[in-house]
């Protein structure tokens, strides 16, 4: 069993980087691409992986932070995506 955990529907851009010294741009955790819920399950099904859970969710709320707590109820308001996608596999038969 492997879990898997990763930004959900990242935008790479955001968290680019300018390095003066060789003057390269770089994204500040090395991060290539952007996963949904779709390209993650078509790629670890890909690897020849069975997928046995898959979902979003907010891991930064903390349990009794009550502005976390808002900001969560208030994106589920607005239905906007929860910022991490994890993913529970299992090598397929």
């Amino acid at each position: 069993i492997l879990i898997i955990t990763t930004p959900n529907s990242e935008n790479l851009s955001e968290s680019m980087n300018f390095c003066p010294n060789c003057k390269c741009l770089y994204h500040k955790w090395q991060h290539l691409r952007s996963w949904n819920t779709q390209t993650l399950s078509n790629r670890l099904i890909e690897l020849g992986f069975t997928i046995n859970e898959i979902s979003s969710h907010d891991f930064s709320v903390k349990k009794y932070s009550m502005v976390k707590k808002t900001k969560l109820h208030m994106r589920r308001v607005l239905n906007k995506q929860n910022p991490y996608l994890y993913a529970v596999v299992s090598l397929a038969d």
